[in-house]
């Protein structure tokens, strides 16, 4: 089975390629979706992270506010680096009981939209490195659009590896400048390239 890892900058367009790819018919595993759900009361991530951080995340009706954890986080990387000790290994695990579940089931290709894929040493795991970048105003553009701004917007950007590090350690890179026909191509392109491997 062939493992495509997406991954690039935040606000790049990581996720629109990923359902690109579903469209085309190859199953899709988002990793945040992944975190979003390990963060739900009830879970022991759930437990751990309000045990390393304190009640402050919390919201009104007592579930993890991601916005506030993610004010503090993206603040300090030494609360960054806890959280992703805490959050970091139930997601590889979720995400290798996925992948082999579709590896039983036959399928050829698989992708995985995977934000902090070198960032946590996780490349080695994928057969192809994708990387989606953008120009920089893009990324601010859209970084506005969805309420980020200033010093927290920054932070946010900071976190992660630099977009042309990204791109240059990618086997494949994918410019997402908003032109759906264009990217639809270069996803084409890709999937032909994987063909006719």
């Amino acid at each position: 089975m062939f493992r495509i890892a997406i991954t690039g900058g935040i606000a790049c367009g990581k996720s629109y390629v990923g359902r690109l790819c579903a469209t085309k018919g190859l199953p899709v595993w988002e990793a945040d979706e992944v975190v979003h759900a390990l963060l739900e009361r009830g879970t022991g991530v759930f437990e751990s992270v309000l045990g390393a951080f304190g009640g402050g995340i919390l919201d009104s009706q007592g579930g993890i506010d991601r916005r506030a954890l993610g004010r503090r986080v993206f603040a300090s990387s030494a609360d960054r680096m806890r959280l992703n000790a805490i959050v970091h290994p139930s997601v590889v695990s979720a995400c290798d009981v996925w992948v082999s579940t579709q590896q039983e089931k036959g399928v050829p290709a698989v992708v995985g939209v995977i934000p902090l894929l070198h960032e946590a040493g996780l490349e080695k795991s994928w057969d192809l490195v994708v990387c989606v970048t953008c120009r920089p105003a893009t990324q601010s553009q859209r970084m506005r659009e969805r309420g980020w701004v200033g010093a927290e917007a920054d932070a946010r950007i900071g976190a992660q590896w630099p977009q042309d590090k990204k791109a240059e350690a990618a086997d494949v890179v994918i410019v997402n400048e908003g032109s759906g026909a264009l990217l639809d191509a270069q996803v084409d392109r890709m999937l032909s390239r994987i063909e006719e491997r």
